[in-house]
């Protein structure tokens, strides 16, 4: 929910009243919505910072746990494209950064859009989790779908298992040892957290046992430039600074967990009861 002021709620009145509000003014506002939306996310826009106000609000915003917005991007061009990304350090490791674009065919009218290659950099910019354009979705994607596809590889978090490796045969009493490398390959962190999720599953796709990895929170993977984010690693020789220790398991006994052959080991994202399952060869259990 976007705490809104003025007449398009961006934070501003240029364009309307041009009446002028002082940040004490705004902080009342985060306190009224805070004292009465206490389980929804609450969102400041940038322009609390426009029109002499400075950054005591935006700041108390962002002790308050809000999210931040900036919209309107390339209503102007250039380097006028958008003015507060250096807002952005200040939200984007603890909540989301959102961005709105300007009207995609009044942008592209006044030759302020290009090839839309700005907006991708604002989203790199502010580590934005979420992004939405201003205009007929049809017409927008018609035209605009190799900058689309950027944006889909780039914005908020991408988990990126790269590379997973575990012994073909695990004898009773032995551990389940794994390794693997995880890389966030988008922008921004992934907020909600989870851990990874080892899941197996018998000959029939029936799911005969779920392990967790509550070591690796994925929410801490770093995030930096397109497909160079450093990756969080386990291997058996652990010795690099973004390296752990193989993780293990021990297996149930075979009255839960039968001996045989398992044709798949899923990896995914598990977090709040839930996983997101992505397969990989099988391995064989004895």
């Amino acid at each position: 929910m976007i705490l809104s002021f003025g007449i398009w709620g961006e934070g501003h009145t240029y364009s309307s009243s041009r009446l002028p509000y002082s940040a004490a003014t705004v902080r009342r506002h985060i306190d009224l919505y805070k004292k009465n939306f206490q389980r929804t996310l609450l969102v400041a826009n940038d322009d609390f910072v426009s029109q002499g106000r400075g950054l005591e609000a935006i700041d108390y915003a962002r002790r308050m746990g809000l999210a931040l917005r900036d919209d309107s991007i390339l209503v102007q061009g250039g380097e006028r494209a958008y003015f507060h990304a250096y807002l952005a350090p200040l939200f984007w490791s603890t909540v989301p950064v959102i961005l709105e674009s300007e009207h995609y065919g009044m942008s592209k009218k006044r030759g302020a859009w290009g090839d839309g290659s700005l907006y991708l950099q604002a989203i790199e910019d502010y580590h934005a989790s979420y992004a939405t354009v201003h205009w007929y979705p049809r017409e927008f994607l018609k035209e605009c779908r190799p900058l689309v596809d950027k944006i889909n590889l780039r914005l908020g978090y991408r988990l990126q298992l790269l590379e997973a490796s575990w012994p073909p045969e695990v004898k009773l009493g032995e551990l389940l040892a794994v390794g693997y490398r995880w890389r966030n390959g988008g922008v921004a962190p992934c907020l909600p957290g989870g851990y990874p999720a080892i899941t197996m599953k018998d000959a029939r796709g029936g799911i005969a046992g779920v392990f967790v990895d509550e070591d690796l929170d994925v929410r801490t993977l770093p995030v930096g430039p397109p497909d160079k984010a450093a990756a969080v690693t386990r291997e058996a020789q652990s010795v690099a600074q973004d390296s752990r220790p193989l993780t293990g398991w021990a297996l149930p006994p075979a009255n839960i967990l039968k001996p045989g052959t398992y044709t798949r080991l899923g990896f995914g994202r598990h977090a709040h009861g839930d996983s997101e399952d992505r397969a990989a060869p099988g391995r064989r259990r004895r």
